[in-house]
């Protein structure tokens, strides 16, 4: 009987300890469009067209904001392993520039050794107005009511967008003691 126990015991210890194993396994992922060298240089500056760069390294990641001229293939590795923040393992910029007639004029690429780490600042912008709190928000309209409000044109009373039969009971009543006439839309 014990042995059997033991034998339970390290089997159970084998299960977790490789499932624990299959969740710390590196994991890598590609982001973009890794381009490798031999398709990058198949594209020949001055005689290629926009036509052939698609056709060659397929459809660019992001184009040129104010016209086409440019295209970038971006692409980036990186290297997970279990919670970790992921580590970048390579990442690449491919410009390549067109001229007016969409021949190819430049080709360059960028990489990992270019990439700088920025920190963003802990400002915030401030703004005018006033903060509002949870008590003013709910005690803010308190006495801005005012039931003695007159309607300016009580013979008529036109409700924009909402047919009779969605009038308040209130807007009714001060419509018949009034004598208006409620126009639907």
């Amino acid at each position: 009987m014990i042995v059997f126990h033991r034998h339970l015991l390290l089997t159970s210890l084998s299960i977790v300890l490789c499932a624990f194993m299959i969740g710390c396994a590196q994991s890598t992922v590609t982001q973009g469009n890794m381009l490798d060298e031999a398709r990058i240089s198949k594209v020949a500056v001055g005689e290629s067209t926009k036509e052939d760069v698609a056709a060659i390294l397929g459809s660019p990641s992001a184009v040129g904001t104010f016209d086409d001229a440019h295209w970038y293939y971006i692409g980036r590795q990186s290297q997970k392993t279990a919670f970790f923040d992921p580590e970048l393992k390579d990442q690449q910029i491919i410009m390549i520039s067109f001229n007016d007639d969409g021949v190819v004029t430049e080709v360059k690429k960028t990489g990992l050794e270019e990439v700088r780490d920025i920190s963003p600042v802990a400002r915030s912008t401030p703004t005018s107005g006033q903060e509002v709190t949870v008590m003013k928000q709910l005690l803010g309209n308190v006495g801005r009511f005012n039931k003695d409000r007159k309607i300016k044109n009580p013979s008529t009373i036109f409700v924009p967008g909402f047919p009779r039969f969605l009038l308040t009971y209130e807007c009714a009543r001060i419509a018949s003691s009034n004598n208006a006439t409620i126009l639907e839309s």
